[in-house]
């Protein structure tokens, strides 16, 4: 039955509740993986599961719209996500869901950004509100937000579960400053506000994993995808390895090479015809690069290809990592700030506070590596590099893939072994100006005369 509370019962006519019976059971396409059109959705938009649950039954409600109304209509941005992902697969999207269960083409205009044309899809969302309160009722503001606002164009990537898990973050460490600056805490004997400091610090390190770890969706299901050097070198490297990988597949195609000198990387045969990933990565080397240079102007493959593994759910979205980790990281950061507390008024009572110093220490790095550290690949991501075999060498006749599973240094013995070189080399003189930058630090060697502070007892 149509979801017909809060709408128009008599604009149901027979025809229609056909059609959103066929709308309501059709199941929308996954991936190769056996991850579900909503989870693929969630990691890609960077939405909660839940979220992209309620989006996809939003979008559907659109389509129903879409192809009974008379004139054009306009979604909002976050049943765009969903209405742009669907289309990606264009079997199910125009031959399962267009031919089959819509009966007629839903086709995507996307605007040419004028004012003339800003207006019409004002006009036609205003028609979209009003005929989706003719047969649904009132549009829920979490995804058909008001005319005009800044909202109705923006796919909400805060979602409000993330945004309930801010609130809590944020909670939490007002909880925890509170209990903290209490006049018991400041006055319990040293080993005790160690005990309390020490038991929170690891209550929200659990905390982050466990954050970290469901955000990182569910185990693949099935075989795992079929990938390419290039994909596989991102999932295990980062950009710096696709960059290598390129490099490497460039110059097994022919199309690159070293200078006599071994210094540069310079094009070779320029009618050789490549993979459209790589075609615009020859543009830039008439004159030759380094690796530092070519991986410069590597950027847009490196950007296309994290966009690319999203889309595949092996990498996570964009901001996922971020909404994880803000909540922990703002404990351990309130924790940081009581033990500040703590530590002045035992200075300020000539008690010994070294202990207590190591363990605030301990609370910012660990509030630092959390927002620094965000894990981007998906736990489908670990399963599609796992099932590529990493303990035996790579056939030599693909160093792409070589370099892929098991970094440049495995070069070293190969043909591009002065691929190796300039890594080194490069390596070499970030070193050289890090030692300059800091050399003065050994005028800082009378800092060990400070070394009474570590007898300095337990949490002052």
């Amino acid at each position: 039955m149509p979801p017909s509370a809060g709408g128009k019962d008599e604009a149901w006519t027979p025809a229609l509740r056909a059609l959103w019976q066929r709308i309501e059971a059709h199941k929308l396409p996954g991936d190769a993986t056996a991850t579900d059109f909503a989870a693929r959705l969630a990691l890609s938009a960077g939405w909660t599961p839940g979220f992209a649950r309620r989006a996809i039954a939003q979008y559907r409600r659109f389509c129903f719209l879409a192809v009974t109304a008379a004139t054009p209509l306009t979604p909002s941005r976050t049943v765009d996500t969903v209405w742009h992902l669907h289309l990606e697969d264009a079997r199910d999207y125009w031959d399962a869901w267009c031919g089959g269960v819509l009966g007629t083409k839903l086709e995507h205009a996307p605007g040419d950004g004028s004012a003339a044309d800003a207006q019409r899809h004002a006009a036609q969302y205003q028609a979209t509100l009003a005929l989706y309160r003719q047969f649904f009722g009132r549009p829920p503001g979490e995804f058909w937000p008001p005319p005009g606002s800044a909202a109705a164009g923006a796919s909400a990537r805060w979602t409000p579960e993330a945004r309930w898990y801010a609130i809590a973050g944020i909670a939490a460490a007002a909880a925890a400053a509170v209990v903290m600056a209490l006049p018991g805490p400041l006055a319990w004997p040293p080993l005790r506000f160690l005990s309390l400091y020490a038991s929170l610090l690891g209550g929200g390190l659990l905390i982050a994993l466990a954050m970290r770890y469901s955000l990182r969706g569910s185990p693949a299901r099935g075989a795992p995808p079929d990938l390419d050097a290039l994909e596989l070198a991102f999932l295990a490297g980062g950009p710096a390895r696709l960059c290598d990988a390129a490099i490497a597949r460039l110059m097994g195609l022919g199309a690159l090479g070293f200078a006599p000198a071994g210094r540069l990387l310079v094009p070779t045969q320029r009618n050789i015809d490549l993979p459209p990933l790589l075609r615009p990565l020859r543009e830039g080397l008439f004159s030759g690069l380094t690796r530092a240079e070519f991986h410069a102007r590597a950027r847009p493959l490196v950007v296309q290809m994290r966009q690319s593994l999203r889309q595949r759910g092996l990498l996570l979205p964009r901001h996922a990592s971020l909404q994880a980790a803000l909540p922990p990281a703002a404990f351990l950061l309130a924790l940081a700030l009581c033990g500040v507390v703590r530590a002045v008024n035992g200075v300020l009572h000539h008690r010994p506070v070294g202990y207590l110093l190591l363990l605030i220490a301990a609370t910012v790095a660990a509030t630092l590596w959390l927002l620094r550290s965000a894990p981007e690949r998906t736990l489908a991501g670990d399963a599609a590099l796992r099932a590529h075999d990493t303990s035996e060498p790579a056939d030599n006749t693909d160093l792409a893939l070589t370099v892929a599973l098991a970094g440049i240094a495995a070069l070293a013995n190969t043909t591009l072994g002065p691929l190796v070189q300039m890594q080194q080399a490069e390596a070499a003189v970030r070193y050289r100006r890090s030692d300059g930058a800091g050399s003065n630090c050994g005028s800082a060697s009378n800092c060990g005369g400070g070394g009474s502070c570590g007898g300095g007892g337990c949490g002052g």
